[in-house]
């Protein structure tokens, strides 16, 4: 080799080969590149492809809602019950003497007062009653009224008659009311009597 020339470096030209590798690469880079992409996407439906379902109604709120109605229509039975019953009668009695014996009240019923004669007796039931034309009529008198239903002859004594014994005509002031209306009074025990009670006033 001469002395002084310089030599230059020895430029590569790629041949067809190593260009269709290279681009083999590439196409395989961007193909990895697009699977991954592909793979991670997440699909989000629209709302066009959303289903709502219904839950399922729970079948203790149906039992409860059930048991609530069943209490209520109850308690408004129980009221009309009630209702009624207070409606049935407004007058009760009591019985005093234990036989034979006569009813006494506090509260007598209103109504227009009635004059009443006949004879005092012991009427059905073993109650004190009026012997008239018709079926005897059970007296009801105040309170306050004294009886004697052992000492000789049954008697009543009022502070406008003084004592009536049994047997004896006297004329009664007094209001009517149905039997069958009046609490404390044994209907069942009354049999043959007037179905109008005679409420002994002391007008």
């Amino acid at each position: 080799m001469p002395t002084g020339s310089t030599l230059s470096p020895a430029t590569t030209t790629p041949g067809p080969r190593s260009a269709l590798a290279a681009g083999a690469m590439v196409l395989a880079l961007l193909a990895t590149g697009c699977a991954a992409e592909d793979d991670g996407a997440t699909d989000t439906p629209g709302d066009e492809d959303t289903v709502q379902v219904e839950a399922p109604e729970d079948e203790t709120d149906v039992e409860d809602d059930a048991e609530a109605e069943s209490q209520e229509t109850n308690a408004e039975e129980t009221e009309t019950e009630e209702t009624e019953a207070d409606g049935a009668s407004d007058v009760s009695v009591e019985t005093v003497g234990e036989s034979p014996h006569a009813f006494v009240t506090g509260q007598a019923p209103e109504g227009p007062a009635v004059d009443v004669s006949g004879e005092l007796i012991i009427g059905p039931g073993g109650y004190m009653a009026l012997a008239q034309d018709g079926q005897p009529q059970v007296l009801v008198f105040d309170e306050d009224t004294e009886f004697s239903f052992r000492d000789g002859a049954p008697s009543v004594t009022t502070p406008e008659h003084g004592t009536i014994e049994v047997g004896e005509e006297v004329e009664f002031s007094g209001v009517e009311h149905p039997l069958d209306d009046i609490d404390g009074i044994p209907s069942q025990r009354l049999g043959g009597a007037d179905q109008q009670v005679l409420f002994v006033t002391g007008d």
